[in-house]
């Protein structure tokens, strides 16, 4: 395995992993998310002993900054539920109380008021911080006040003509947004038991198919009046998402919804002992007492049905009234509800299990070809000869072998490009077509460069502090004669790449007036070069057509990007609609893995593999990188290697290894750190300019030039610069607790039919079936 490739290819698919599902998330909470939100809504509800619920609920809203047509924020001033009356299974709202959790006030009561028009001053002082009850059953913008008990429908048998909206709802002081903000809203729902001879029954819906407002996370728990535990009860959840019911010790329920959306309805149906079931207090004069005054709300609370004032004033009876025994009706009607809901869901649920396990085949197939076949490709890469060292030039030019060295993973430094460049012009500077010296133009004014003495030149600038100062910070490059002569620069020998880097020089010089130029002059030029390109062009595919012509290579690891990239297709397209549709946690569980295992695949696959002509020539490529990179360990050479060391310099440029060369050369021969021997042994020689320049600077042992000789690429001042040549994504936490509770659910609900129901037992989960219980509640905010 390619250590260096795969890291770096499990990099960039972790990353692109990430970026893909942040962006999912991200997404889904922009384009899906509501402007108020319920983060989490716990209720807590006591059914007193004469049959009303008295609710609480714990809220933790989020409110999303929202702006008018005009792009002007638009605040939150009100937050507001609104519920039904229709005298047949809900008749009042009483003791009414809202605390702000968040600042730990309590609100008083005051008159309703549509916020509409109300300015932010006004609001704040004389509205904020209160909460109201008003009938909306005309619109929201006329809202009426309303008297609980009042103007409350009567408890009576049969149908009552009519129903009205109520409006439970609190002021808040001026908000954007906020994340979270928390209240408990309590109150009595009275007239929604009815009372039969063998039990008393209520079907309570805290919210129906009106409301918009959606909820992460639902909690409930509903306790009996002393005397009710699981076995003289029975309950039933509606609910056609994901949900948990269960018992407690007590015979209390408790149920869980999880991601509840807009216009999905709750209904929790309950039966108990009618034994235990009592008139309260007032009904015979007994003042505030019994557990009506228990339901009471505080000084701010709306009129308790154990107000004095109130004894007397509701016509009609206490609680509804039904004919005979009901338990049995209701057990059987229930029943019938359930099975069919679940036989219903267990083919929607076998059909959504049957697409998963298909999906995680398909994917699993597909990840396992990628992978394979991106291990495999790496085979054809590998040199299989048994060259270990190779001492001379190989049979490659030097833009080639910088090719070479990306197909074989040699360890380099630079861009192809900028290698390609650096090497083809040393290798021109080598064969005597062009010359380099340290510095920029401005110091050789005067000079005849084409006729140049380096030793001389090392003397001049050394002799100068200004000279010496500037040397460091560029290069001039200086046409010889032999470039516009076009039988010497035959005998040259070129090779496709270096002539073709000898045209752009050339181009070049035409525009810079001369054939002598500095790297920095040559910068000036080719910045509006608005034809630069064309030749740019004709440069790189003389480099790509020489490389081509060696019959080194051919392509490879199609079938592992194939594999890749419909495994990525799939992941993407999968993660989408699950994210949107279904849940996140499908897409996380299943196509993470996908996306991963597909992207590593496209990047690690080789896309080169050597043919036996290429093995001849990698093996030789190969062997000379290790013997340069080893140089100063062979102990056993001759004055005939130095001869070689202008070609050694051109091929450690172009596998991006110059620095190192030159540390290795000047280990192996410690005369080229002294300038005598420089000047007298190797003023002609590329070599020169890489050593001399210490000598101006009290010397040195790096081998790191600071004399403007050709380094690696891209290695800034002291080195050539080949870009003179270029024309220049929610909570995800709730959001997988809910996709976990919602696989759970799927997988439960594909399992072999029961012959029988929950009977009552309030175990297991909801299901759909019948809605409109008491309440029927919808919340929101303006």
């Amino acid at each position: 395995m390619n250590v260096k490739r795969a890291v770096r290819a499990v990099f960039t698919a972790a990353l692109a992993t990430i970026f893909v599902f942040g962006g999912l998330l991200f997404t889904v909470k922009v384009w899906a998310s509501a402007d108020l939100s319920y983060r989490s809504l716990d209720y807590d509800v006591q059914i007193q002993t004469d049959g009303s619920l008295t609710i609480t609920q714990h809220i933790d809203m989020r409110l999303r900054k929202r702006t008018d047509d005009d792009d002007n924020v638009k605040p939150w001033k009100q937050l507001y539920q609104q519920y039904t009356l229709n005298g047949t299974n809900l008749s009042d709202i009483t003791d009414i109380s809202v605390r702000n959790v968040t600042t730990g006030q309590t609100y008083t009561q005051t008159e309703p008021r549509n916020p509409n028009g109300v300015s932010k001053t006004e609001w704040n002082s004389d509205y904020a911080n209160h909460w109201y009850i008003a009938d909306v059953t005309n619109g929201v913008y006329s809202p009426q006040p309303y008297e609980p008990i009042r103007d409350g429908y009567p408890i009576r048998s049969g149908a009552v003509d009519g129903s009205k909206t109520i409006e439970i709802g609190w002021n808040i002081p001026f908000t954007e947004h906020a994340n979270s903000l928390q209240f408990d809203v309590t109150f009595t729902f009275v007239g929604a038991t009815t009372l039969y001879d063998d039990v008393a029954t209520f079907q309570w819906e805290p919210f129906g198919e009106t409301n918009q407002t959606p909820i992460g996370s639902l909690t409930g728990t509903v306790h009996f009046p002393s005397g009710i535990d699981a076995d003289n009860s029975w309950a039933w959840l509606h609910y056609a998402g994901t949900s948990s019911t269960s018992r407690g010790e007590d015979g209390s329920l408790t149920f869980t919804a999880s991601d509840v959306r807009a216009k999905e309805y709750l209904d929790v149906v309950v039966a108990y002992d009618a034994s235990v079931v009592k008139p309260p207090a007032w009904w015979s004069g007994g003042g505030a007492t019994g557990a009506g005054a228990d339901a009471g709300g505080d000084g701010g609370s709306a009129h308790s049905r154990n107000d004095a004032n109130a004894v007397g004033s509701r016509s009609g009876d206490w609680i509804h009234r039904g004919a005979g025994s009901a338990l049995d009706a209701i057990k059987a009607s229930e029943a019938k509800q359930e099975v069919a809901w679940r036989d219903q869901q267990r083919s929607r649920a076998r059909i959504r299990l049957a697409i998963w396990i298909g999906l995680a085949l398909v994917v699993l197939i597909l990840c396992t070809i990628a992978l394979v076949s991106a291990l495999r490709s790496h085979l054809g890469m590998r040199y299989r000869g048994d060259i270990e060292y190779w001492r001379d030039e190989p049979d490659v030019s030097p833009s080639s072998a910088a090719k070479f060295a990306d197909v074989l993973d040699l360890k380099s430094h630079g861009s192809l490009s900028a290698r390609q460049m650096s090497a083809n012009v040393l290798s021109l500077a080598s064969k005597k077509a062009i010359a380099i010296v340290p510095g920029p133009m401005s110091i050789y004014q005067g000079i005849d460069l084409s006729q140049l003495n380096a030793t001389q030149l090392a003397t001049m600038i050394g002799s100068s502090a200004t000279d010496r100062q500037v040397a460091g910070t560029t290069s001039t490059i200086v046409l010889l004669p032999v470039c516009y002569d076009d039988r010497e620069r035959e005998n040259l020998q070129l090779s496709q790449s270096e002539a073709a880097t000898l045209r752009l020089l050339k181009v070049i010089s035409e525009r810079v007036g001369g054939p002598v130029f500095d790297l920095e002059r040559m910068n000036a030029v080719c910045k509006n070069w608005r034809d630069g390109y064309e030749s740019l062009e004709q440069y790189e595919t003389a480099c790509d057509n020489e490389f081509a012509m060696l019959g080194a290579t051919r392509t490879c690891g199609t079938l592992a990007r194939v594999s890749g990239r419909c495994a990525v297709a799939l992941a993407i397209v999968t993660a989408v609609l699950h994210g949107i549709f279904y849940t996140i946690t499908v897409a996380l569980l299943i196509v993470a893995p996908a996306l991963f295992v597909g992207l590593f695949s496209i990047q690690y696959a080789a896309r080169t593999s050597l043919t036996d002509a290429g093995q001849r020539l990698a093996g030789q490529v190969r062997g000379l990188y290790r013997y340069m990179t080893d140089f100063s360990n062979f102990a056993d050479r001759g004055a005939a290697d130095l001869v070689l060391w202008d070609r050694y310099l051109v091929y450690a440029a172009a596998f991006g290894i110059s620095d190192r060369v030159l540390r290795e050369l000047a280990k192996a021969y410690p005369q080229v750190m002294d300038p005598d021997w420089l000047d007298s042994n190797a003023s002609d020689s590329l070599l020169y300019w890489s050593y001399r320049p210490y000598a101006w600077y009290g010397g040195g042992t790096s081998g790191t030039s600071d004399g403007g000789g050709f380094g690696d690429s891209g290695s800034g001042s002291d080195g050539f610069d080949p870009a003179a040549f270029s024309a220049n994504a929610g909570d995800i936490g709730a959001q997988l607790n809910a996709g976990f509770a919602d696989i759970r659910s799927t997988i439960q609900a594909a399992a072999p039919s029961s012959s029988s129901d929950s009977g009552g037992s309030f175990s297991g989960s909801g299901f759909g079936g019948s809605d409109g219980g008491s309440g029927g509640g919808s919340f929101g905010g303006r």
